[in-house]
């Protein structure tokens, strides 16, 4: 996927601010929309699903994510 190493990347750097080691979804779509000004949230959300299917990243709860150790 397009943005799949870069939203690692990110959710790593995002993770550290957090004590529970999750992310919001939102925050990495408005991070992406300022890297990427020509990206849409419906494609950087899609990136985020994608990854959740891959198994990259795991779903802990509404709009939040860890990256799966």
């Amino acid at each position: 996927m397009l943005y799949t190493h870069e939203i690692l990347q990110l959710m790593r750097g995002l993770e550290r601010d957090h004590p529970q080691r999750t992310v919001r979804a939102r925050d990495i779509v408005k991070e992406m929309q300022i890297r990427h000004p020509s990206g849409t949230n419906s494609r950087f959300s899609y990136a985020i699903g994608d990854m959740v299917i891959r198994k990259l990243i795991e779903r802990v709860g509404q709009g939040l994510y860890r990256i799966r150790k």
